[in-house]
């Protein structure tokens, strides 16, 4: 885990996007999966990854931790609540932010 205290820093850049520059509409009709998905929150996290999802970073709350940033395998990039507020642009930052490579669809598989 890597504290950052930047919100400046390039590595948040990332997390800055909104869903359609995260998956281009071609990319969401790709039923072999292409893009990324956002998943906001500890509880969405955990059923990304229980649902076979693969984490690609995440950002957690470096007071608050929670439990799931330890089954994840990607970089993760921690923070304040100000720089989180920040980045995220919501009045109450979350626990956990996380991108995800998007899935096929079940009837591509």
């Amino acid at each position: 885990m890597e504290l950052i205290e930047d919100p400046d820093d390039p590595r948040f850049a990332q997390f800055r996007v909104n869903e359609r520059a995260l998956a281009s509409r071609s990319q969401k009709r790709d039923d072999t999966g292409a893009g990324l998905f956002l998943a906001e929150g500890d509880l969405v996290v955990q059923r990304a990854l229980e649902a076979g999802c693969v984490p690609t970073a995440a950002l957690v709350d470096i007071n608050r931790v929670p439990d799931v940033a330890a089954l994840l395998e990607c970089p993760i990039y921690a923070g304040g609540p100000a720089v989180r507020a920040r980045i995220e642009q919501v009045g109450l930052p979350l626990s956990i932010l996380a991108l995800f490579e998007r899935p096929c669809s079940p009837e591509a598989s």
